[in-house]
């Protein structure tokens, strides 16, 4: 299981950046919550891959390799076919990264499959 950070800035560092309008008061509109958010757009393939019969209602809670909410989804016609078409956008709150894997070993394993594409190539080339 990948550990999940907080993705919403802390007090001091919303100071530091000189944006510490969190809470709405009489006399300062509140700071959209979205601003610290990740935003992930699900287009209709997307959803069609992960199961779903369409978009998830707006403020569906969902676990994403984070956690969040659906800020947004819909659907519309199809442009060729008339089909309809789904999206939804999620916002994650809360969000983590598995960086187990280096960036040497994942150079190594497309080494791999371009040699082994290529072997695969030669192979299928009638000698002379």
């Amino acid at each position: 299981m990948v550990a999940m950070a907080n993705m919403r800035r802390t007090a001091a560092e919303r100071k530091a950046e000189g944006d510490d309008h969190e809470i709405a008061t009489a006399s300062s509109p509140a700071r959209p919550p979205e601003k610290d958010d990740i935003e992930v757009r699900l287009e209709h393939h997307h959803i069609q891959k992960l199961g779903l019969k369409g978009p998830l209602p707006h403020g569906t809670k969902v676990s994403f390799a984070g956690d969040g909410e659906v800020a947004d989804s819909g659907t519309r016609e199809g442009y060729d076919d008339a089909e309809p078409r789904h999206h939804m956008t999620i916002r994650l709150r809360r969000a983590g990264v598995d960086a187990s894997e280096s960036a040497d070993a994942r150079r190594g394993d497309v080494r791999g499959d371009v040699e082994a594409a290529a072997d695969a190539v030669a192979a299928k080339k009638p000698t002379k």
